[in-house]
């Protein structure tokens, strides 16, 4: 235990986190296969899960920051079908439709709502990268993934606002 601490203190980046975490993870399957209790291991797991989400907070922080600096804040206007449901990705289905009679539409909204849209989709699907496989039910899992996901909105976007 005071091993890995001392390990994953050194580690700050992402991907470095996520490397750790995939070893830690065989490492407990193995010794799982030997009936050897490794519910400290797992726990240990949980706690990497904060500094990794701290971590990606970190980087989601800049490239908010540069979402906001990039931005005109002018209401988009989209050409056709196919650019919006690009630019709009799953949020496609939201669209009221009679909105789309015809092309050019005027958005009511700029570049900066479907593409924080879309890091946030990132951001998610980067957590639950690192919150499966760690010996929690879907149920523990969500709720990881929601209390990171809410810590993102509250701290880290709302200091780039």
């Amino acid at each position: 235990s005071s091993g890995i601490n001392a390990e994953y203190g050194k580690q700050d980046k992402p991907h470095q986190l996520l490397d750790l975490k995939l070893l830690l993870v065989l490492f407990c399957q193995t010794l799982s296969g030997y009936e050897l209790n490794v519910s400290k291991l797992y726990k240990q797991l949980i706690d990497l899960y904060q500094k990794y989400c701290d971590s990606l907070q970190k980087v989601w922080k800049e490239k908010f920051r540069h979402v906001f600096d990039q931005d005109n804040y002018s209401p988009l206007t989209v050409e056709s079908d196919i650019e919006l449901q690009n630019l709009m990705g799953c949020a496609y289905n939201a669209i009221d439709k009679s909105i789309l009679s015809s092309f050019p539409v005027y958005l009511p909204f700029s570049y900066l709502v479907p593409e924080i849209f879309r890091l946030m989709e990132e951001y998610i699907g980067s957590s639950l990268q690192f919150a499966t496989h760690l010996d929690l039910s879907q149920t523990e899992v969500d709720d990881l993934v929601r209390k990171s996901t809410n810590e993102l909105l509250t701290n880290t976007l709302n200091e780039c606002l």
